[in-house]
């Protein structure tokens, strides 16, 4: 393992989310270990994340991404059906 990363400086935006979101769920995780023992989701079936992936998507200037991200997104879940 490498050197600890000193992240007090670093600015996330808004197409950070995924960063954001999996550090909140990392910390909640550890203060509810800590405060109950709890055990985090996935830490007995690391499966659960096998599906957990960031994506890129190109598409011509005048698409409506918000419309064609819906598609996609249907499409998925009809496959995994």
């Amino acid at each position: 393992m490498g050197p600890v990363t000193d992240w007090t400086r670093e600015r996330l935006g808004s197409s950070d989310q995924m960063i954001i979101q999996t550090r909140r769920r990392i910390l909640r995780a550890l203060d509810e270990f800590r405060t109950d023992g709890t055990v985090p989701p996935g830490a007995a079936d690391p499966k659960v994340y096998d599906r957990v992936r960031s994506g890129t998507l190109m598409l011509p200037l005048d698409a409506d991404w918000v419309r064609e991200i819906e598609n996609i997104r249907r499409k998925l879940q009809t496959e995994r059906q």
